[in-house]
């Protein structure tokens, strides 16, 4: 998913592979097993709806010296399960 008017609708599961990019996902994401890496350099995937990040998954966030990252901006809940995140 890449650029400010790309988006993806529907719930989206990742059990393997990677969801990443800038953009907006329309629906509930599960990130299983799978990884999820959201920007391009920095930036910000959005999820519409809700978001759960499961024990075997990885969350890739760049960040850099002047503080800044990559984030994901969750409309609905979020709920970290276990997982990995890689910096």
């Amino acid at each position: 998913i890449n650029g400010d008017q790309s988006s993806a609708t529907g719930a989206t599961t990742v059990n393997h592979g990677t969801l990443g990019g800038s953009g907006v996902v329309g629906g509930d994401v599960q990130v299983l097993g799978g990884s999820i890496s959201p920007g391009n350099s920095i930036g910000t995937l959005t999820i519409l709806g809700n978001y759960t990040q499961n024990t075997d998954s990885t969350y890739l966030v760049e960040l850099n010296a002047r503080g800044q990252s990559d984030l994901i901006a969750v409309s609905g809940n979020a709920a970290i399960n276990g997982g990995t995140v890689q910096a």
